[in-house]
């Protein structure tokens, strides 16, 4: 259990007095991080209105028709055809774009799934072998694990880690942030999408750089931590993830803000006319730096009409409504009450009618080992499964802190939690 416990406190004793501090790999970042700031008593909450039915709110651009097979469900990525369904489907909100080939589900309902959108984070040592670096990064449908960019400086990496994590192979596509602490134990350089594909071989990921969002690559593990490799919005790939043990069953409250992923389609906003632009002032918040490429156009652009959902919003659930919120899994449990506390930023799209919560890619095995519950990208949490409800529950409880700025982290106000202690050693 001493393993657990020092995930998240280091307690140094000596005689009657004790200071408390925590290790820097584990529990990063200054005390004023947003990472590590709580909600405030002057927090001021708008609704989400996440997986809550709302025909008459959802955005359709004309012309979208939609078609419902003969059980009234909406068949994904059908072409429309004009059937007596035709009227019903557009009714219930179940809506096909022609410009991007999919049926959106009706609007409102749950996702298909949830899955964690896993972050790497290692911790290196001047005994670590040097492995070659291929500057490189893709999305696309290709051998992750194939050489194709330019080779830049090496950089140490435990000889034994690859991508492959929990069933998963080393080249399972998905946006992979990784956050390593280089030897010097202050330096974190962060990357995405990240791809090693066996011991001892190269690291294909984008090099001094975002995708598409520009970010400070290198960053001091004991200043704020703000920004990162999540290609969204430019925010950290270490900060806010779900580390190791902070799900297990005997271990205490999360003591920090989480991120999350919506689909960036349905939800997050990008009216290109809403009179706040020259845009993209307004497809993302602070403290987000950017969104994504494809905002204003493509099968993914952004299509949400809530103007305060975006990348760099601050979710969470309101102190007074979490009697509401009931769970009936352990994790469940745990990220409820880290929502209330802490609250969550967006930090990437899902892309897809999915939601993720990004969690350290060792948590994965975890949530397996523990609880029998799978959240890995090629299996996720499906409707119906415990874990699965307690996330719905979850989300359609969030709120957005509105008024969330960098001079009011978390709304300011007398926060929720306690400062975090004090890093060990500085």
């Amino acid at each position: 259990m001493m393993a657990i416990v020092s995930l998240f406190v280091l307690l140094l004793t000596c005689g009657s007095w004790a200071a408390t501090c925590r290790d820097r790999f584990l529990h990063p970042f200054a005390s004023s991080s947003i990472w590590n700031v709580a909600i405030g008593s002057d927090a001021e909450f708008v609704p989400a209105n996440i997986y809550i039915p709302r025909r008459d709110q959802y955005k359709c651009d004309p012309p979208l028709t939609g078609k419902l097979d003969s059980r009234h469900e909406c068949i994904p990525g059908k072409q429309v055809e004009s059937t007596e369904f035709e009227a019903m489907c557009v009714n219930q909100g179940c809506c096909y774009d022609p410009r991007d080939g999919a049926c959106v589900h009706t609007a409102g309902q749950p996702p298909q799934s949830f899955h964690n959108d896993q972050d790497f984070i290692l911790r290196t040592t001047n005994q670590d072998p040097w492995a070659e670096w291929y500057d490189q990064g893709s999305w696309s449908p290709v051998d992750h694990c194939k050489v194709t960019g330019r080779q830049v400086p090496s950089i140490r990496l435990p000889y034994n880690w690859t991508t492959a994590i929990a069933n998963q192979s080393a080249g399972q596509e998905n946006n992979n942030g990784l956050s390593i602490l280089l030897p010097d134990n202050r330096t974190l350089v962060q990357t995405q999408p990240a791809y090693r594909c066996q011991p001892g071989g190269p690291l294909m990921s984008t090099y001094n750089g975002g995708c598409p969002q520009p970010f400070p690559w290198q960053q001091d593990i004991l200043g704020p931590g703000t920004w990162g490799a999540h290609g969204g919005s430019g925010l950290s790939a270490m900060g806010g993830a779900i580390r190791q043990g902070e799900l297990s069953p005997d271990s205490p409250p999360i003591a920090h803000t989480l991120k999350l992923e919506l689909f960036a389609h349905e939800y997050y906003f990008g009216d290109p006319n809403s009179t706040c632009y020259p845009k993209p002032s307004c497809t993302y918040a602070w403290p987000a730096v950017g969104s994504d490429a494809y905002t204003f156009s493509g099968g993914n652009r952004y299509n949400g009409s809530n103007p305060y959902l975006k990348p760099g919003a601050l979710l969470a659930i309101p102190s007074n409504l979490q009697s509401q919120v009931n769970t009936t899994t352990v994790p469940g449990a745990k990220i409820k009450q880290a929502l209330v506390n802490y609250g969550a930023y967006l930090v990437d799209d899902t892309a897809c009618d999915t939601a993720a919560v990004c969690m350290q890619a060792e948590v994965t095995q975890e949530l397996m080992d523990d609880y029998g519950i799978n959240i890995a990208i090629n299996n996720q949490a499906q409707p119906g499964q415990p874990f699965y409800n307690d996330l719905v529950t979850i989300f359609q409880h969030l709120h957005i802190v509105s008024n969330n700025a960098i001079s009011r982290p978390g709304g300011g106000g007398q926060p929720l939690q306690p400062p975090a202690p004090p890093i060990c050693g500085v």
